[in-house]
């Protein structure tokens, strides 16, 4: 059994990760996953019915370019599902009843699913160009406070918990998911079985849609950072560039930033636009009573800094 860990371990840098992809402005992809899409079916030419109840349908996919370590955000998933005839329904996050688990075993390549007190939430899978087989990876145990982890990082093969996308029921911030950097395909769906255990199934009578808006973003390496003027007089404005050594793919490339000192004021994030090398942002300095030095940090796959200089 494998459990979630954060990959960045600063506490700060996590925190300006959040908000930065929570607010960021840049235009969404959206997806329709209809409820019987099948997270099984990930991969494979017809959605698999080992538990009985029919097998419903093939799961939704969205490219992904390889050869790049990608993060996933939702800005938005919405709708309502049912998993039996006069099911009332829920949203992506699932029904809670505590003491009821989700308990689906893996299943022509693909891991289990295993999500403690919840079911029938929105699912996803991420597969490279090959057709899924046995054996599969370990599964990820979504269990309590997991839930409101900010970042996960699932393997190939390995189903995973997305719910809405956010650290709360339709609250909190944004989380992020770390896609591996050899997938080229990820599927959205249901882990479906008889009352949400064993094998896959039960996905015929399954009614209703979500409607999820994302945005997947690669990290590439930083060749370049530089701050125009590196002395500034407080209250006046910083140009800040970041380069990368090659364009960027498809999607973007996220860049974090980060500054030590309040007088220095930057944006969370920034993304490098799909065939550009270079991006541009503005950092807003306030008035200070004494000049001082302010750090500041930009990291996608690697990290650099500059010092940005702020007189009286």
């Amino acid at each position: 059994m494998r459990h979630l860990t954060s990959r960045y371990a600063a506490v700060i840098a996590g925190s300006l990760l959040m908000i930065g992809l929570a607010r960021h402005p840049a235009p969404a992809e959206t997806i329709l996953v209809n409820a019987q899409s099948n997270i099984y079916g990930a991969g494979h030419t017809t959605p698999p019915n080992p538990g009985g109840g029919g097998g419903g349908l093939l799961p939704n996919v969205i490219s992904l370019v390889p050869g790049y370590e990608k993060v996933l955000v939702f800005s938005s998933v919405t709708g309502t599902v049912m998993s039996w005839p006069g099911d009332p329904g829920n949203g992506p996050d699932g029904y809670y009843q505590l003491g009821n688990h989700t308990v689906i075993d893996s299943y022509g390549g693909i891991s289990e699913t295993r999500v403690c007190d919840l079911k029938f939430f929105l699912a996803g899978v991420c597969l490279d160009n090959n057709e899924p087989v046995d054996p599969p990876p370990d599964y990820l145990l979504i269990c309590g406070y997991s839930l409101q982890n900010p970042e996960f990082s699932p393997e190939l093969r390995q189903v995973f918990y997305i719910g809405d996308g956010l650290t709360g029921t339709g609250s909190g911030v944004a989380q992020v998911f770390h896609l591996p950097s050899s997938a080229t395909r990820l599927y959205l769906g249901f882990a479906d079985g008889y009352f949400h255990l064993g094998l896959p199934g039960f996905y015929d009578d399954n009614t209703g849609s979500l409607t999820a808006s994302y945005n997947v973003y690669s990290l590439a390496p930083i060749s370049k950072f530089t701050l125009t003027p590196a002395s500034v007089k407080g209250g006046r404005k910083v140009k800040g560039q970041i380069q990368l050594s090659v364009a960027a793919p498809s999607g973007g490339v996220l860049i974090y930033l980060a500054s030590n000192n309040w007088a220095a004021v930057i944006p969370s994030t920034v993304i490098v636009p799909a065939g550009k090398k270079s991006v541009n942002f503005q950092i807003a300095t306030t008035k200070v009573p004494i000049s001082q030095k302010a750090k500041i940090q930009a990291w996608s796959t690697n990290t650099v800094s500059k010092t940005l200089k702020i007189t009286k």
